[in-house]
C-alpha cells in the first residue's frame, strides 16, 4: 500500500525464517492513512503468531475507528484478551493527513522514532504509554508532529539499535542518528541501504539475536 505523495523504503530481517516485528500500512475511512510498526517480545514461531493476532486486530479496529487513540485501545483490548501474560509487544501507530501534511502518533513503549523537517530539529516519537497487552484498561497521549513542505518520518524497532558486534558493542540509538542525519538529503531507498550495510558491517558477520525492522518515509 502506498500513501500519495510519500516515498516509503524498508529494511526487514528476520532473526528466524518467521518474525516477531509486524508492520503495515492502511487507510481510514476518512481519507488519513495509519502507519504501524509493532515488536511482540521474542522471536520465531510464538512472536509470530502474536504478529498475526496484531494484524488481525488491527484490521479490525481501523474498519470502525480513525482516531489513534480508539486505534490502540481497541487493539490493546483485543490482544489483552486472548493473549497469555508474557506475550506483549511495542507498537506505534502514526497518523498521516497527506493533504494537510498533519502528522499524529501514539507510542505503546516502543522505541522513539525520529521527524526531521527541514528548517526544523529533530523531534523524538517518544513513547506516550505502557507496552500493548498488559494492562486492557491502559491509556495512551497522542502527540502531533509540527512538519514543512519536506519531511522524513523513521521508524524502527529495537532490533536495530539492539544489534551487537562480535566485541559485545551495541549499535546503539546514537549511531543510528548519526547515520540517519548524513544521509538525509539522500532517497529513502538510499538511506536504507545506507542503514543496511552499515548494520552488516558493524555486526561483522555475526548473526542478529533479534528481528530488525526500519521504515523510511519521506514526504515531498
Amino acid at each position: 500500500t502506498e500513501i500519495p505523495a510519500v516515498n516509503m523504503a524498508v529494511l526487514y530481517e528476520p532473526a528466524e525464517h518467521i518474525a516477531g516485528d509486524y508492520y503495515d500500512i492502511l487507510p481510514l475511512a476518512d481519507n488519513t492513512w495509519v502507519i504501524c510498526l509493532a515488536d511482540v517480545v521474542g522471536h520465531g514461531i510464538p512472536a509470530a503468531m502474536s504478529a498475526t493476532l496484531l494484524k488481525a486486530f488491527l484490521l479490525e479496529a481501523t474498519e470502525r475507528q480513525t482516531e489513534l487513540l480508539d486505534i490502540l485501545t481497541r487493539i490493546n483490548q483485543r490482544f489483552s484478551e486472548t493473549t497469555l501474560p508474557e506475550h506483549f509487544a511495542s507498537m506505534v501507530l502514526v497518523r498521516i493527513h497527506p493533504q494537510s501534511r498533519h502528522i499524529q502518533y501514539v507510542n505503546g513503549g516502543h522505541p522513539a522514532g525520529l521527524h526531521l523537517s527541514s528548517g526544523l530539529p529533530p523531534t523524538r516519537l517518544d513513547s506516550s504509554g505502557m507496552l500493548v497487552g498488559i494492562d486492557p484498561s491502559e491509556t495512551w497521549i497522542v502527540p502531533e508532529l509540527s512538519s514543512t513542505p519536506v519531511h522524513r518520518l523513521v521508524l524502527f524497532t529495537d532490533g536495530v539499535i539492539e544489534s551487537f558486534n562480535r566485541q559485545g558493542e551495541q549499535f546503539g540509538g546514537r549511531r543510528l542518528f548519526e547515520f540517519l542525519t548524513a544521509c538525509h538529503h539522500g532517497s529513502a531507498q538510499t538511506s536504507v541501504e545506507t542503514i543496511r550495510r552499515e548494520l552488516q558491517a558493524f555486526r561483522e558477520g555475526k548473526t542478529a539475536d533479534d528481528d530488525a525492522t526500519l521504515l523510511i518515509f519521506d514526504f515531498k
